[in-house]
């Protein structure tokens, strides 16, 4: 599958991110039916030391997905809670809200 794929644009969209300083380095794998079908490297783990990526490293990563999500639920409770008459209380409010996102 690897021999017959062009991954020519991916290896130049990753090159230019490293030459440009977007990302210090790069490291794709491409795996098809659990087998490894293209795997690109480039760049350097330590820009100061010019230590190249060897592809063993050990990367953290961070899904900034759920703080988005958070922020968009909460801009629409502000406008959500001052629809609501003022007998309720807060906590009532929010088990309404809860209960109708469920």
């Amino acid at each position: 599958m690897g021999d017959k794929m062009d991954f020519s644009k991916i290896k130049r969209f990753m090159d230019e991110a490293v030459a440009e300083h977007e990302v210090p380095c790069s490291d794709i794998m491409i795996v098809y039916k659990g087998e490894v079908v293209y795997r690109y490297m480039n760049g350097t783990i330590d820009d100061e030391k010019k230590v190249p990526i060897k592809g063993d490293e050990l990367y953290f990563l961070y899904s900034a997905t759920k703080p988005i999500t958070c922020t968009a639920v909460m801009m629409c409770w502000q406008p959500l809670w001052r629809s609501f008459p003022a007998c309720l209380s807060e906590n009532t409010c929010r088990n309404i809200f809860l209960m109708s996102a469920a």
